[in-house]
Order: structure tokens, then sequence, then C-alpha cells
């Protein structure tokens, strides 16, 4: 259930900076719900899956294949945060493979591991902005509730069609402002965040283990947010049939 991370994977400490400009609204057209959903999976290749559901593109390979410009100067910017970060708390080592990019808002992602193994029980995802010098950190939880929001927005579409729901799950959810809001109850059976998406705020929220996700950006047949609620999946052995 463990996956190895890139060979080009380092070992980052410190603590993520949380600090950013707010975010102008983005208005986008209404879409129906595909009717034909497939099961979030949570296995070791949830980041890369992920990403995948977005559209999102390795930045490395984008600048080596002339991807766009404006990604050129943001793998710096990145690795000097990711070498001064420390998402698992003073002491613990966090690796850091392969960054992926996306235009809107524009964003760059990065998965955070406790050693040279993905696991999603404690892997934590990174989203940056601002030219990749400002981040913002999702617990497992947050970033599950996500996978399995865009994994309904996407799944049964394809060719244009898809690309659209790619488009707004990123413009919906994707964060464009790294000063979110945060809390968690003494017992850690109730937690929360919220953020700024391009198409507007979004928050997220767990009782226990169900998550309920909040989205402005992605809008509800009465023209207010969507609102969805999810179960928390146990990681499961892509290999189990």
């Amino acid at each position: 259930m463990t996956r190895e991370i890139s060979r080009r994977a380092v070992v980052v400490s410190g603590f993520l900076g949380a600090v950013g400009g707010a975010a102008g609204a983005f208005e986008i057209p209404e879409i129906v719900e595909a009717t034909s959903q497939k099961a979030f999976v949570l296995t070791a290749d949830w980041f890369a899956g992920l990403m995948q559901q977005i559209n999102a593109n390795v930045i490395s390979d984008g600048i080596e294949k002339g991807f766009d410009a404006a990604w050129k100067g943001w793998q710096p910017n990145i690795v000097s945060v990711a070498g001064t970060t420390d998402p698992f708390g003073k002491g613990v080592d966090a690796y850091v493979g392969e960054i992926f990019g996306h235009p809107y808002p524009p964003v760059a992602f990065a998965c955070y591991s406790k050693g040279k193994y993905s696991d999603p029980a404690t892997d934590k995802l990174a989203a940056f902005v601002d030219t990749g010098q400002k981040s913002i950190l999702f617990e497992p939880w947050a970033w599950q509730a996500l996978g399995q929001f865009v994994q309904q927005i996407t799944s049964g579409a394809s060719g244009s069609d898809l690309a659209v729901r790619q488009r707004l799950a990123a413009i919906a959810l994707a964060p464009a402002d790294t000063t979110p809001s945060t809390g968690e109850s003494p017992e850690g059976s109730v937690a929360w965040m919220s953020y700024q998406a391009r198409g507007g705020k979004v928050e997220i929220s767990r009782l226990e283990t169900t998550v309920q996700v909040t989205a402005w950006g992605y809008p509800g047949a009465d023209g207010g947010p969507t609102e969805k609620r999810f179960e928390l999946l146990k990681p499961r052995d892509p290999s189990a049939t």
C-alpha cells in the first residue's frame, strides 16, 4: 500500500507559511452533474490521480517540453519554500516528489510524505501560489474530501465535457489565496478550514469521519454554493480485488 516517491524527492524541514492576497471573483456557468460516477479509491497513487482529475501537469516536464513560460520561474521558488517548511511538526522529516502545475488560478501542487514511501493516511497536500512563493497545507481529511468532490464533478465525462469539468474543478476548488482560516476542537473530533479559490470561497468541515465541502465557485441549482458530504475512506491496496 506504499509507493516510493521519485528519487528526486528532497527532505524538507521548517514551518509552512500561510500568507497571501485576496483573489478576485470569477463567474462561471452552472453545469449538470455527471450521471455516471466512479468510486473514489484511496491508494498510494492518490496524488497523481488527483492531478490527473484536474488536468494538472508536472512542472519539470513542462519546462523541458515548452510548457507555459509563466511556470519557468516557479520551481526554484517552490523548492526554496519547501526547504523551509515542516508539515509534520518539528523534528519530523518530510519528503516531496514531483510538483504539478495548473494555469488556474495559477497554482502548483506537491505531496508531502513522512518518508520515502507515499501513505495516503498521513500524506499532506501543499498548494503554491504567487509564483510558488506562498503555500497552503491540506490535512489528509481535507484533500480527501476535495478529491471526492472532483471525482463527482468529472466522473462519466469525456472529451470537451471533461475538459470543462476539469477547469471548473480547478477554478472552484484550487486555492488562489494562502490565508486560510483553520481550527480544531480540543478532542480533535471536529476540524475545519476555509480559503479563497478563484471562483469563490471554499469551506471544508469535518465531524469525526464525515466531511462537508461547500464551494461558492461551483454553482448549485439555486445559484448558491454547492454543498457535498463525504465519508472518509480507509487507504486501500490498489492490487486488492
